[in-house]
This record gives C-alpha cells, sequence and structure tokens, in this order.
C-alpha cells in the first residue's frame, strides 16, 4: 500500500533517539486530553468502573513489556500515529503531531482489527542499536 510505503520513508529519515523519544512519551503517558469522554466510551468495556481506575490502567499499560509498537499514516489526513498494544488488544493511541497519548482502549474484536492492520501499518522493533522496522508482521504468530 502506498501510505505503508511513504510512512516507512519517514521512519527511515528519523534517528534511533528521535523515535526512542517518541516511545518514552507514549509510555509515560499519565493521563490524556478529553479524559471524561475517553473514560465514557471505553473504561467499562475495559471492565474499569471510574476514571481512576481508568487512568491507573493507561499507566500500567506503558510500564508493560509484552507491548508491540506499530506506526502508520492514517488515511483520512496522512497523520502519523503510533500504537502500542497489548496481546489482548489493549491500546495506546499516540498523536506523532500532537505530541500526545490520543486514546486509549481494548477493540470490541482486537484480532480482526490487526488483521487489517497487517496490510498497511508497520510493526516498529527496538534492537540493541536502533529500530528494524517491519513492513510484513502477523498479529498472530
Amino acid at each position: 500500500m502506498a501510505l505503508q510505503r511513504v510512512r516507512l520513508d519517514q521512519l527511515r529519515r528519523r534517528s534511533a533517539d528521535e523515535i526512542a523519544r517518541i516511545v518514552q512519551a507514549i509510555r509515560r503517558a499519565r493521563t490524556l486530553p478529553r479524559l471524561a469522554y475517553h473514560v465514557k466510551r471505553h473504561a467499562r468495556k475495559m471492565g474499569l468502573g471510574s476514571v481512576e481506575a481508568y487512568v491507573a490502567a493507561l499507566q500500567h499499560h506503558g510500564a508493560r513489556r509484552d507491548l508491540r509498537l506499530f506506526t502508520y499514516l492514517r488515511t483520512s489526513d496522512r497523520l502519523p500515529f503510533w500504537e502500542l498494544v497489548a496481546p489482548d488488544g489493549a491500546t495506546v493511541l499516540y498523536s506523532q503531531e500532537r505530541r500526545q497519548v490520543w486514546s486509549f482502549f481494548r477493540p470490541d474484536d482486537p484480532d480482526a482489527r490487526m488483521a487489517k492492520a497487517e496490510a498497511w501499518w508497520i510493526e516498529v522493533v527496538a534492537q540493541a542499536h536502533g529500530w528494524r522496522f517491519e513492513e510484513y508482521w502477523r498479529w498472530k504468530r
């Protein structure tokens, strides 16, 4: 897909330190804009009963070591987004342009969502010295 190629070219022009700073910003998120909206929309589906529980889950998510990192250009406006996705599909969505967490949610059908993403997202994998960009990846290994 053309957007995947564009995004891959953008990533290759970034330094390893730039990417590391983005990942740190995602992992260190303590809240998100429009918190009440996100709690109302996502918390109950995630089994979380309060604003405090939702924020605690967001913070815990960022500290997990079993997350996979993906990036893509949003099709509607070609803006770059990043996602830290847990094995159960729970996701922190980060806007690179706004430099802020955009959302925290678990999709109704994570496997279906990720199966669609396989065609146009790029997986970003940490290595000893930098990052590897995977155009071809599988959600279920």
